[in-house]
């Protein structure tokens, strides 16, 4: 990847609700489905040499349809980093129980548990 780059961050989910991160140079890809975010972060990633991204955002709700595989698949190894962020009508925790269920598989012992 080209050094003198700008990174970009890019968030995935319901336009209404995060478009008012675009005033903070984040840019908004509307997405309420996860065929629609997995499509995204593939196609963001095909053109990391051309348009690189630092950092996505993909809402809770999203997130939480997503099977082991899909999530794998969607964290990926390399940039851009993945994150999940809370929506309105998200579970509590959503992504924070698919990630346990990743490092546990990983690990073999649930580090992320509750002590």
């Amino acid at each position: 990847m080209p050094t003198n780059t700008t990174m970009r961050a890019l968030a995935i989910g319901p336009r209404e609700l995060l478009s008012g991160l675009s005033a903070f140079g984040v840019e908004v890809r509307h997405a309420t489905l996860k065929t629609e975010a997995l499509k995204t972060v593939s196609e963001i990633r095909s053109n990391q040499e051309k348009k690189p991204y630092a950092i996505v955002f993909i809402t809770e709700t999203i997130v939480s349809t997503m099977d082991e595989s899909e999530y794998a698949e969607l964290m990926g190894t390399d940039l851009p980093v993945i994150l999940t962020i809370p929506d309105l009508s998200s579970d509590n925790d959503a992504g924070l129980l698919k990630l346990r269920t990743l490092t546990k598989r990983a690990v073999g012992v649930d580090v992320l548990g509750d002590t």
